[in-house]
């Protein structure tokens, strides 16, 4: 019997991309997947208090009281949009332009919805919330978008 054509196996050489999301590419030894959980956890955590945070009924204290309330709101979705981009890096995406812009725009609907349902909770439904959720997202995605510019 004459042997056949020798046949070698085929060579696949791994894009970037995938090398990013394969879990035996150069992320192995760092424990991403450790800290991919951590992060998302976080994300969670913070999303459910900030949930419960703003549907609870609202006291009215006597007395002056300072107004901060817009900055609370613009801290609050800034944080909420950080966490959101990290755990998406942390889980394989790399958000660009619009990964980011898809992330503003998943905290927006959801600034939008908390608002709209806040009157179901004895609080107030309030344009300016949204607008000043608005700037803590819009300022989250340019802060992340110059931390992470290619250079």
């Amino acid at each position: 019997m004459t042997p056949g054509p020798a046949t070698l196996p085929a060579v696949v050489t791994p894009s970037p991309a995938s090398e990013a999301l394969d879990a035996s590419g150069p992320r192995e030894g760092r424990g991403w997947r450790k800290t991919a959980a951590y992060w998302l956890a976080a994300l969670v955590f913070y999303w459910l208090l900030l949930f419960i945070g703003t549907h609870i009924p609202d006291p009215q204290l006597p007395g002056p009281t300072l107004d901060y309330d817009k900055f609370m709101h613009a801290g609050a979705y800034a944080v909420l949009t950080t966490l959101l981009l990290i755990a998406c890096r942390r889980t394989g995406a790399s958000p660009r332009l619009w990964g980011r812009l898809a992330v503003a725009g998943l905290v927006l609907l959801y600034g939008a919805i908390d608002e709209v349902t806040q009157p179901y909770f004895g609080r107030s439904c309030d344009l300016l919330d949204w607008l000043a959720d608005l700037a803590g997202v819009s300022l989250a995605v340019v802060v992340d978008a110059w931390r992470h510019r290619r250079g």
